[in-house]
């Protein structure tokens, strides 16, 4: 919180502590873009984060480090920055939030990707 202060960014954080279930999807919903800044690693290629397939479902853009587990997954719905850049993500950030058009792209193609291939249904049958 300090971090917050001493960059004067208070007006735009909040620190809402422990939310329910229904609380965190709430705020979920209501972001520009989603982000999955798990670095790269051995393990994390080959596992993924529940978070970016609820932002997809919520129909909210991912981008993240180029994971192949999250590649995968996101596929066309995402933005993938390589070599676990921050400067790399913070463009593909300012990107996504730059073009409205693209964004709602994004999270059109990320919520019919969890309807169509990454629900529970759907995955049951594999």
């Amino acid at each position: 919180e300090a971090l917050v202060d001493e960059l004067g960014v208070r007006d735009w954080v909040s620190f809402p502590g422990w939310l329910r279930r229904e609380e965190v999807f709430h705020y979920l919903a209501t972001a520009d873009v989603g982000l999955a800044p798990d670095p790269s690693g051995m393990h994390l290629h080959w596992s993924n984060s529940i978070k970016a397939i609820e932002y997809m479902g919520l129909g909210v853009p991912v981008v993240g480090f180029e994971l192949q587990e999250l590649m995968d997954s996101v596929g066309g719905a995402g933005v993938f920055v390589p070599d676990n850049s921050p400067e790399h993500m913070a463009i593909a950030i300012d990107a996504i939030l730059s073009d409205p058009d693209r964004r709602r792209h994004l999270g059109k193609l990320g919520r019919e990707a969890v309807e169509t291939r990454l629900s529970w249904d759907r995955l049951a049958d594999i």
